[in-house]
């Protein structure tokens, strides 16, 4: 089960972390939407939360003080600082499944 967990977790912060750089992209703090990074970052801190991950739940905690002083600059900052974090954890991630996988096959194999 942890294989498909972790799985959705990839799929849904690829897809959280895109949506959050494309609410970053207009100029000046007046394009920014608070509210919908809030959103996100809410929602994407609780799935990170379920599995562990601190470092980004951190970011999502700094993002969501930044957007309530709405702090435009600073929360572009944290956004980019967030996509390179999960970057770094989904390869990171997909390595551990990867050997999962690789696990699983050889122990087949030796049933067999």
């Amino acid at each position: 089960m942890l294989p498909e967990i972790l799985g959705l977790y990839i799929t849904d912060g690829e897809e959280t972390t895109s949506d959050l750089l494309k609410l970053s992209e207009g100029e000046g703090v007046e394009a920014l939407d608070f509210g919908s990074i809030q959103e996100l970052v809410h929602r994407f801190k609780g799935s990170s939360l379920s599995i562990g991950v601190a470092q980004v739940c951190l970011l999502c905690k700094e993002i969501r003080e930044t957007c309530v002083q709405k702090k435009g600059l600073e929360t572009k900052q944290k956004l980019s600082e967030l996509r390179t974090t999960f970057v770094e954890l989904r390869g990171n991630l997909e390595a551990y499944l990867d050997s999962l996988g690789r696990k699983r096959l050889k122990m087949g194999n030796e049933a067999t």
